[in-house]
């Protein structure tokens, strides 16, 4: 979706928590903002959570090591 994690994003995510808006870009490369946090659903997942008014729905991205 266009973003790198940063260590304190990976830190923020790590601590249960969720982070600051971001802008992300969608399949169509339309920008769109959202925050991020882990799930564990049984494995972790990054949560794409876009805000509100947002025309993009939730999705989960796969964490790798």
């Amino acid at each position: 979706m266009g973003k790198k994690l940063t260590i304190k994003n990976i830190e923020t995510l790590l601590a249960g928590k969720t982070t600051r808006p971001y802008v992300f870009k969608d399949r169509n490369n339309n920008k769109f903002k959202a925050k991020l946090r882990m799930i564990k659903d049984p494995e972790f997942f990054i949560e794409v959570l876009p805000m509100e008014g947002e025309t993009v729905s939730r999705s989960k991205v796969s964490c790798t090591r």
